[in-house]
């Protein structure tokens, strides 16, 4: 039976439209779909490779760029930074092989999405060419045998797909920087002993010891010391200007230069990793072009100018580096855009967004910057006008007498703002009477701040410029939204009771003090907590405080500052670190409570802390196995036979403290309650002119706040055995920590420092430096090993127990004054 004609044709065009709906339905789905792209500069190269990835080609189908988070896995488990979080991020292949790069992105609202891409890394077979002190510029140089003498030699050899190496120890002079533009070039050293050093010495010239020059390609410069004869200012000799694209440089040392590393001429694809410099004239990094990886770094001092400064740059990402600048900024994010700065100890020197205030061109912005996980310390962050949707997440600024986070207001003259800041999940720690942990002038627009935890226990508010919130406006109107904030209550209110905040367009008027009521009132704020908090070592409040669960989810939170997932709902904790991580996720695990005593045989430096003082030179403190041969007062073994300890300048030749102090720091330890509280640990210094200088043993029971002397040490010939009661020196406590500090200052003499074996506890006893099997009792079996290897032992064997080279009469000592 058949329809109506006109009814089937009606029903027909119901259905066909019903159809045309649902796919439209389905493709808007689709189209709206989360979809990671990884955009890279290559995909195959010779080892070793860098690889410099982008993932701002994504769609996202919640929230934007700066709500999601970017999370990267190289595929490389064995290769130095394997994971990273970031919109751009570079990662360099040393071994030949094929990579499979993971990019996953988790969107604003939760959802997950991931792809991956493929990297070919051939095996090395690039032309070497040896450079050596002892070699002569008419030799072949093809060969540790027939090296050339000079850079300029070498380079005159160079082609494209070759490696030229310098042997360690050696001083190399440079007139005029040597030009690589040719690809596939690799500049390194070979041997045993110190970086080689490349020495300028042409006065009154501003220019590079080592210039790339465009179109040179996968160029990578690696374990080179980079030097001037000149007292570094900032128009001394660059170190390396790089150009073309994707170069890198890596484990070089940078000292008495201007810039370190210059990258004015626009390169694209630059790898900074894992270099260091003592003060330098300028720069650490002056950043242009595109697709720059800073990471890994770490800087003394600059004289004149900031550690790393951004100008017109396009996706640059600066990670886990150690900056310290007393000068002026650690890192001006000036002008460009995508910038994500992440995971940094930032020491003195402030984080500034945004272009030059009243200079340059009106059109200039710093837009879309991320600053995520970042520690700043007797410093705050600044945003100039023209700073652009920027994020501040999950910092920890610790700034006594000063402001965590100011921006600037409107630049009339230049027309500019701050717009879209958004301030989310930080900590603020002050413990002087002045304290401001926002401070914001009129004229800007669209300010998010949520879940920011205040600690300042001393604040004072009413005689000083002081408050929670600092607004120099006549009202919110710059605020979009401010809630779920947990601000510090004031010991005093000695102007206006229970002032909290402070809204007025100038200070020294009562009326701007802000009780909890007045502030509350305002239409922008809602749900904010007053108390005053406490938080352990890794910055968490206890759990039984208000911050422990008065945050609340957030867009463009996802992680705290350890990586670890924040709730995906319910409550969060106040501040950088969340107390309770979302289980199974995070690119970390959450922090753990400090352990109850514990036994470090440094085979594992996590949690320790090296810090150096300003005018250190060298010799900072590191974790490895001896490298030295023990000629210069340098250990040539560890203490309890793991392999690892903690060292000064642990490399061959001249590599000791010079000209500062370096301290080592120990994870935090739980000693609450006990009886007979002790440290043992086992030292070696040694000190060429048995002058001042000495190794300071210190306790700190208050998480490294304060510390207290167990001892001076002096020179010690060879390893000893150190075991000190702390409840004769402090209160044992839940916040105990160890610091070690070597110092050679003035610079006069060799100075050498190791520590090992480190062990806190109730009452136990140290394994004994004599007790060479380890069987808890010197004897017989230990007196044995003494007696087979008697004699010189210069390579280092077990019967030498205070390492001087030879198992003796002084090590047979040591056997029959512990005998057990």
């Amino acid at each position: 039976m058949f329809s109506h004609p006109r009814f089937y044709c009606a029903s027909r065009s119901r259905w066909l439209g019903l159809i045309l709906l649902s796919f439209l339905l389905f493709a808007a789905s689709a189209s709206a779909a989360t979809t990671p792209v990884i955009t890279s500069l290559g995909n195959s190269g010779m080892a070793p490779y860098a690889i410099h990835v982008n993932a701002l080609s994504s769609t996202l189908n919640a929230g934007d760029r700066s709500t999601a988070l970017y999370q990267w896995d190289f595929g490389d488990p064995n290769g130095r930074y394997n994971t990273l979080v970031g919109w751009n991020v570079a990662h360099i292949y040393d071994n030949p092989g094929t990579y499979s790069v993971k990019l996953t992105i988790t969107a604003q609202d939760g959802s997950v999405a991931s792809t991956t891409s493929t990297v070919t890394v051939s095996a090395d077979t690039r032309t070497k060419i040896y450079v050596s002190t002892s070699g002569n510029d008419s030799n072949s140089g093809t060969s540790t045998t027939s090296p050339v003498k000079t850079i300029a030699r070498a380079f005159q050899l160079m082609n494209n797909n070759t490696e030229i190496l310098f042997q360690r120890g050696g001083s190399y002079t440079v007139t005029s920087g040597p030009d690589i533009n040719k690809n596939n070039v690799l500049v390194g050293a070979y041997g045993s002993g110190d970086r080689p050093v490349w020495k300028w010495t042409t006065a009154g010239s501003y220019d590079s010891i080592c210039r790339l020059s465009d179109p040179c390609k996968d160029i990578v410069i690696q374990g080179i010391e980079f030097d001037t004869t000149f007292t570094p200012e900032y128009d001394t000799a660059v170190g390396v200007s790089p150009d073309g694209t994707n170069s890198t440089i890596r484990d070089c040392y940078f000292r008495d230069v201007g810039d370190a590393i210059n990258c004015n001429r626009i390169p694209q694809g630059v790898l900074i990793m894992d270099n260091s410099a003592g003060t330098i004239g300028g720069y650490l990094v002056w950043c242009e072009g595109s697709d720059l990886t800073i990471i890994g770094n770490t800087v003394a001092n600059s004289i004149e100018e900031h550690n790393i400064r951004l100008a017109n740059t396009s996706r640059v990402f600066i990670g886990k580096n150690n900056l310290t600048n007393t000068i002026k900024s650690c890192i001006w994010d000036m002008t460009g855009t995508y910038t994500y700065v992440v995971g940094n100890t930032l020491k003195k020197g402030r984080l500034l967004i945004g272009p030059n205030f009243a200079v340059g061109a009106s059109s200039e912005r710093a837009k879309w910057c991320v600053a995520d996980g970042n520690t700043i310390l007797d410093e705050g962050i600044i945003l100039y006008p023209g700073a652009e949707q920027t994020t501040l997440r999950n910092n920890y600024i610790r700034y006594n007498g000063g402001t965590a986070i100011t921006a600037w207001a409107y630049d009339s003259s230049m027309n500019r703002n701050v717009n879209n800041l958004k301030v989310l999940n930080n900590t603020h720690y002050n413990n002087t009477t002045t304290v401001r942990f926002f401070d914001v002038g009129a004229g800007d627009a669209s300010f998010t701040v949520a879940n920011n935890l205040v600690v300042a226990p001393a604040m004072i508010t009413g005689n000083y410029p002081s408050g929670n919130m600092w607004v120099q406006d006549s009202g919110l109107g710059v605020f979009s939204s401010i809630s779920r904030n947990v601000w510090a209550i004031p010991q005093s209110t000695p102007w206006v009771a229970n002032a909290r905040h402070y809204v007025w367009p100038y200070w020294s008027e009562a009326a701007g003090y802000k009780t909890e009521s007045q502030w509350a009132a305002y239409s922008v704020v809602s749900n904010e907590k007053y108390e005053n908090v406490t938080l352990n070592s890794q910055y968490l409040p206890p759990s039984s405080s208000s911050a422990a669960t008065w945050a609340r989810k957030v867009n463009g939170v996802i992680t705290d500052m350890y990586g670890n997932f924040r709730p995906s709902s319910g409550n969060w904790t106040a501040g950088a670190a969340e107390l309770n991580p979302q289980s199974g996720g995070g690119t970390n695990p959450p922090p753990p409570p400090p352990p109850t005593g514990a036994t470090y045989n440094m085979q594992d430096g996590t949690n320790w802390a090296v810090s150096v003082t300003a005018n250190l030179i060298d010799g900072a403190w590191e974790r490895g196995v001896p490298a030295g041969d023990g000629t210069r007062g340098d250990p040539i073994h560890d203490y309890d036979g793991s392999g690892a300890c903690y060292l000064t300048g642990n490399r061959p030749g001249n590599s000791d403290v010079d000209g500062g102090s370096t301290y080592l720091t120990s994870p935090t330890v739980s000693m609450q309650g006990m009886a007979q509280p002790r440290l043992h640990v086992a030292l070696w210094f040694y000190s060429q002119q048995l002058d001042n200088d000495l190794m300071t043993v210190e306790i700190s029971n208050n998480n490294g706040s304060t510390w207290v002397k167990l001892e001076d040490l002096g020179n010690t010939n060879g390893w000893v055995n150190r075991t000190y009661n702390l409840s004769s020196f402090v209160t044992p406590t839940a916040q105990m920590k160890a610091r070690f500090t070597a110092r050679d200052d003035p610079n006069d003499s060799i100075t050498e420092a190791a520590v090992d074996s480190v062990i806190f506890c109730d009452g136990c006893a140290a394994q004994s430096l004599a007790d060479i099997t380890g069987d808890g009792v010197v004897d017989i079996d230990d007196l044995l090993v003494v007696l087979v290897h008697w004699g010189s032992c210069s390579g280092g064997c077990p019967g030498d127990l205070n390492s001087d080279g030879q198992v003796d009469i002084e090590d047979l000592s040591m056997i029959i004054l512990n005998w057990s």
